[in-house]
């Protein structure tokens, strides 16, 4: 079955935000990271936990912490603080816990109408966490009910859950050079 268009714009939001971490910021040394993947991925919860609440001060924010949503850059408590509704089923998490990000597709509901329903939404999130405390909050919602409630009754594909064995793993900086040909393809347009 053919994902729908918005899957597939909600899962390129999610490798473009990762890949604007990496090409963005700066990688700590790993010794002065003390966020695991379990760390970083509770992060996540934590900030659903938060919007959910509508009560910033349930995240622990760094001074200065940078908020965007759809590409606008919102005050914290704007946007989806003030519109979540609950969380949904669908998780998928792409963790980096050397440069102390984590991105997140899963799905949503935002508020309705009706105050006992939801309205279902995608979310793409990436989340800069440095010494235990939010730093960059970079969200992108996509507002399609019907490929968020189909998405929302899938399960991640076990593919994305996979270990890559080490002797066929890319190099860090192989890595990060293939994500940064997206900027450079987009700046010269030459694909």
């Amino acid at each position: 079955m053919p994902k729908p268009a918005a899957w597939k714009t909600a899962f390129a939001a999610v490798l473009l935000l990762g890949a604007a971490g990496a090409h963005c910021a700066a990688v700590p040394a790993p010794e002065t990271l003390a966020c695991d993947r379990a760390c970083l991925e509770g992060f996540v919860d934590r900030y659903l936990d938060a919007l959910l609440a509508h009560d910033p001060s349930k995240l622990p924010l760094a001074p200065g912490v940078r908020y965007t949503e759809d590409g606008q850059k919102l005050a914290i408590g704007d946007g989806l603080w003030r519109s979540l509704h609950a969380k949904g089923h669908y998780r998928l998490f792409v963790t980096d816990p050397r440069a102390g990000e984590v991105a997140f597709l899963g799905t949503i509901e935002e508020e309705n109408r009706d105050p006992a329903k939801g309205t279902p939404a995608l979310l793409a999130l990436r989340l800069r966490v440095w010494n235990r405390q939010v730093t960059q909050i970079e969200e992108m919602v996509v507002r399609d009910e019907k490929a968020a409630q189909r998405i929302d009754d899938m399960s991640v594909d076990p593919i994305y859950l996979q270990t890559v064995p080490v002797n066929q793993r890319e190099s860090r900086a192989e890595l990060v050079a293939t994500a940064n040909k997206y900027f450079t393809g987009m700046q010269q347009n030459d694909g």
